[in-house]
């Protein structure tokens, strides 16, 4: 009986380790001889041919026997990828296992396959995982995903052309790539500050682009892209040298995200993504002297219960909300609510409702940023177990966006908008 039932299971173990190792790219030949928009694994001959000629490579790198890998390779190898290689027209360059090339292609996530767009002429330089998960694009399929990718990356590129026919980009970008014009800005080192917003809009923080002095003999600057989040944390997004322009623009990632970046004068512009979230890149800034007058806090959601506690009257004690006022940006709120159970009523009440979460937030007006805290009531029993909810956010004139941070329960969306 144990012979009998160990023999098939053999079969299934060996059917898998087969399964995840038998997918091949087709079509990749290793001549010295390149042909863009077919495969080919001569490494050397495809970097050499894609530098020379300004033409677009995207490197395939595969570890022998990863899953990950053979997916990739099979989604390559579909006919509807096969039809969009050779119209898009770049070099394509794959290697299994080959150190060098790994090297080349390695990102900082340590995950297969790595991946990397490469295109000097058209300062492009992207490395990332060839996953489902992981590749910057949309798309139904993984063929869609990769090929949406390179697509949104080389837009400016021109199939069939070379380095000297890269198509310009469209609006008053229209100086040729080739042709560096580096501005009287570009002289010293400099500190671009700008703000960041989600989908929805709304400020999700402060970017600063930290641009160094151009080299002048290389015509590039080492350019760094930093964020402060909600929380008031600055975060390294990554930093490389550009190639300097009249606009200069440029690929950065690091171990935490990545975003591209267009600097233009003093102005800033492009996407990062980091915690999953990708938001817009902009110069406005955050800060400033607000408005005086009254203001209103309002959370956009809020908590029903905290580990399991249900909160105290729902949301009529939190600050859905609550007003303050703003004089020469100094925050100002009502007298603070204070509740205590009322036997007779079997009850609790709160000693004032003009602010009964005890609401309480400071301004920095050289940044923009406000930060505080308010207080949520569970009900246990007879008592109160008070939550304290960190508020963290930015102001963008009169209106402000940030998140209300509750250990242990959630993070729920604020905002700060002018009444009157």
């Amino acid at each position: 009986m144990k012979k009998s039932f160990i023999m098939p299971l053999m079969a299934i173990v060996v059917g898998v380790i087969q399964t995840l190792s038998a997918a091949e790219l087709a079509n990749v030949s290793s001549s010295s001889t390149v042909v863009p928009g077919e495969w080919n694994s001569n490494f050397a001959a495809c970097k050499s041919y894609a530098e020379s000629k300004g033409v677009p490579m995207l490197v395939f790198w595969s570890a022998p026997g990863c899953a990950k890998c053979n997916q990739l390779k099979n989604a390559c190898n579909t006919d509807t990828f096969a039809n969009w290689r050779k119209a898009k027209g770049i070099v394509m360059a794959f290697s299994e296992g080959v150190g060098t090339v790994k090297n080349f292609a390695r990102n900082s996530s340590g995950q297969y396959p790595y991946l990397r767009l490469y295109w000097p002429a058209g300062n492009v330089d992207l490395r990332f995982t060839g996953r489902s998960t992981t590749i910057p694009a949309n798309g139904a399929t993984l063929e869609a995903k990769l090929m949406n990718c390179v697509d949104a990356y080389l837009k400016n590129w021109k199939p069939g052309s070379s380095s000297s026919e890269v198509n310009p980009p469209s609006g008053d970008d229209d100086e040729n790539p080739l042709v560096p014009v580096v501005g009287p800005e570009w002289k010293k080192a400099r500190k671009i500050w700008g703000s960041i917003t989600d989908a929805d809009g709304n400020v999700a923080g402060r970017v600063l682009v930290s641009a160094a002095k151009v080299n002048a003999r290389k015509g590039t600057a080492k350019v760094k892209l930093q964020i402060v989040n909600l929380l008031g944390k600055m975060k390294t997004i990554g930093y490389k040298d550009l190639t300097v322009n009249k606009t200069t623009k440029g690929y950065l990632s690091g171990s935490i995200g990545n975003g591209t970046v267009s600097i233009k004068g003093s102005t800033i512009s492009g996407k990062v993504t980091y915690e999953n979230q990708t938001y817009t890149i902009s110069s406005q800034p955050t800060g400033g002297a607000l408005k005086d007058g009254g203001y209103i806090f309002a959370l956009e959601s809020a908590p029903s219960e905290c580990q399991g506690l249900p909160v105290l009257d729902g949301t009529k004690y939190l600050p859905m909300a609550q007003k303050f006022t703003s004089a020469s940006s100094r925050w100002t709120f009502p007298a603070k609510g204070t509740p205590r159970y009322d036997s007779k009523t079997a009850a609790f009440v709160m000693s004032t409702t003009e602010n009964p979460s005890q609401l309480k937030l400071a301004y920095t007006s050289s940044s923009g940023y406000f930060k505080g805290q308010f207080i949520v009531y569970a009900v246990r029993g007879k008592t109160l177990k008070k939550y304290v909810a960190t508020v963290g956010g930015y102001m963008v004139g009169t209106k402000g966006h940030g998140e209300a941070t509750i250990r242990n329960v959630g993070s729920f969306p604020c905002a700060v908008t002018f009444d009157k």
